[in-house]
């Protein structure tokens, strides 16, 4: 009984959580890379956003 209502309340919640995130954008213009480069002998490194 315990499992059933826990299972169930889980479904409800995953179904809540997919109807807020419906409109959020998942375009490919949004990106994050890390990035790395030697230069002069020393190791340089960074993050790029591109929004």
């Amino acid at each position: 009984m315990i499992a059933g209502t826990l299972v169930y309340v889980l479904n409800i919640l995953d179904a809540y959580i997919s109807a807020h995130l419906r409109t959020f954008d998942m375009s490919k213009d949004i990106s994050f890379q890390p990035s790395g480069s030697l230069q002069n002998g020393q190791v340089a490194l960074g993050i790029r956003i591109t929004f």
